[in-house]
């Protein structure tokens, strides 16, 4: 039986964290095109965050290349970051723009 089940779960895990990385990187970018004034800023935090994150990554991972042994928990972190930072945005601009009216 090929591939091997260690080897089809590592697989199915990795594209459940290339999902998740994919939302929690278009959330932001949606918020940053929709957004005006400095809550495109706010927008934005995440996805410069994240690619600071990933420039570590690299460069530890090509310092030492025993390292980039967990790069999917790595990114599936930072995407569930994202995601709660970007909830959390969401309801803060909405309390502050429903006072506003």
């Amino acid at each position: 039986m090929w591939p091997p089940m260690a080897d089809a779960a590592g697989f199915g895990i990795s594209l459940l964290a290339l999902a998740v990385a994919a939302a929690g990187a278009w959330l932001p970018w949606a918020a940053y095109r929709a957004w005006r004034g400095p809550w495109r800023r706010v927008a934005l935090a995440p996805l410069l965050f994240g690619l600071l994150w990933l420039v570590w990554m690299v460069a530890r991972t090509a310092a030492n290349p025993g390292d980039g042994a967990n790069w999917q928990l790595q990114i599936f972190a930072w995407a569930m970051l994202t995601l709660v930072y970007m909830a959390c945005a969401f309801t803060i601009k909405s309390i502050l723009d429903k006072a506003r009216r």
